[in-house]
């Protein structure tokens, strides 16, 4: 499944900066995320999220993620990223306009 995501917020800059946008794909076989990789999604405090995998635990399939910079909310705030919360990793990439 393929969805879009604009990016609100410098905390994954100079990468994707705010208000770029992301074609963002989710397998259907379920294939968990890796470490390094880029993944959108869910948290029940913050709402949608984007953010690098930093750690997984493949049996629990529980992940762990941070910002690319210093505005990123902390993996301690973030907590674990359960499989079912991920939206999806990103496959395209459009620059938004400038200001």
């Amino acid at each position: 499944m393929i969805s879009i995501f604009k990016v609100q917020g410098q905390s994954m800059s100079p990468l994707y900066e705010d208000g770029d946008y992301l074609f963002i794909f989710k397998p259907f076989w379920k294939k968990p995320p890796l470490a390094k990789q880029i993944i959108v999604f869910n948290h029940i405090k913050y709402g949608l999220l984007l953010k690098r995998v930093v750690s997984v635990d493949k049996k629990s399939k529980i992940f762990f993620s941070k910002g690319h910079n210093s505005h990123s909310i902390s993996r301690e705030e973030i907590g674990a990223i359960k499989f079912e919360e991920i939206k999806g990793t990103p496959i395209f990439h459009i620059k938004g306009k400038k200001t």
